[in-house]
């Protein structure tokens, strides 16, 4: 899967800001179907790799499995290309899928999140 990424390019002409938005879990996503990934969010194992479940990495909720939170801010942009505005409206989109996080619980949310109400 890191090989993956010796020939990866985030500049993109085609794209309007000049830059590839495909994010990693979309990605590594692909790689892993085509090697027999079930795209069920479940624990699966597939050659020498572990796939968790997103709610172990990818949710501001609150779990007693989650791991680690990801913010998804584009930190790895370089400053000058980094569009503030475009950084603000991610953490105010953050903001409103947390809150709605909240109000619903996890259950909820991730079923809604399933349907692309919260992509």
């Amino acid at each position: 899967m890191l090989s993956y990424y010796d020939n990866r390019e985030f500049f993109d002409p085609k794209h309007p800001s000049g830059i590839d938005w495909t994010v990693n879990a979309q990605s590594m996503s692909k790689l892993l179907v085509n090697i027999g990934l079930i795209r069920n969010n479940k624990y699966q194992e597939i050659m020498d790799f572990a796939v968790y479940p997103s709610i172990y990495f990818c949710t501001d909720g609150e779990s007693e499995n989650k791991y680690a939170t990801h913010h998804f801010a584009a930190t790895w942009l370089p400053k000058k290309i980094q569009n503030k505005n475009k950084n603000k409206r991610h953490r105010r989109i953050g903001k409103l899928k947390k809150l709605a996080r909240k109000i619903l619980g996890d259950r909820l949310y991730e079923k809604l999140k399933k349907l692309r109400v919260f992509s």
